[in-house]
């Protein structure tokens, strides 16, 4: 008897660009060897040691939690001021 199989249903990829250009720019800042640019990076998970792996075309970088989320935090924060200064209008 043969079974129909399907192929498999691809998955959409759970980063943004505005994610990636962000993780990236954490790992510029931060003691990771390599330029990193958005398009380096491919994933990233978080283990049970509250430990945040990123998987970069060139290897990979870690990070604790917390501080990690305060990088993001303040990575978007200033991205935010940029922003908005570039919608002042000087009459």
């Amino acid at each position: 008897m043969m079974t129909q199989t399907s192929a498999p249903t691809p998955t959409k990829d759970p980063l943004t660009t505005c994610d990636r250009e962000i993780i990236a720019t954490i790992a510029n800042q931060s003691d990771y060897s390599k330029n990193c640019q958005p398009e380096d990076v491919m994933t990233i998970w978080i283990n049970s040691d509250d430990i945040v792996w990123v998987k970069m075309t060139h290897g990979y970088a870690r990070y604790h939690k917390e501080p990690f989320k305060r990088a993001v935090a303040e990575v978007i924060a200033t991205d935010k001021a940029v922003r908005t200064l570039g919608e002042v209008h000087i009459p």
